[in-house]
């Protein structure tokens, strides 16, 4: 399992993908494209829990959870 986290922005955003145990699998720059986010996504070899979105006018530590079951 996987948790994935991004901060979103209109031109690029930023995701980082965290093991179960908190380490760091990766963190990347993309651009705000929907292709981009399938393709990070798709590179995942689990399948993400859950992933956080903030948007730019949210303000720290407000992340909006989506679940995937």
């Amino acid at each position: 399992m996987v948790y994935v986290g991004v901060d979103l922005h209109r031109k690029s955003s930023h995701v980082a993908v965290l093991a179960d145990d908190g380490e760091l699998l990766a963190s990347r720059r993309i651009a705000s494209q929907p292709d981009e986010f399938l393709r990070v996504f798709g590179e995942l070899e689990a399948e993400p829990t859950g992933v956080a979105f903030r948007p730019p006018m949210a303000g720290a530590g407000s992340p909006i959870c989506l679940q995937y079951r």
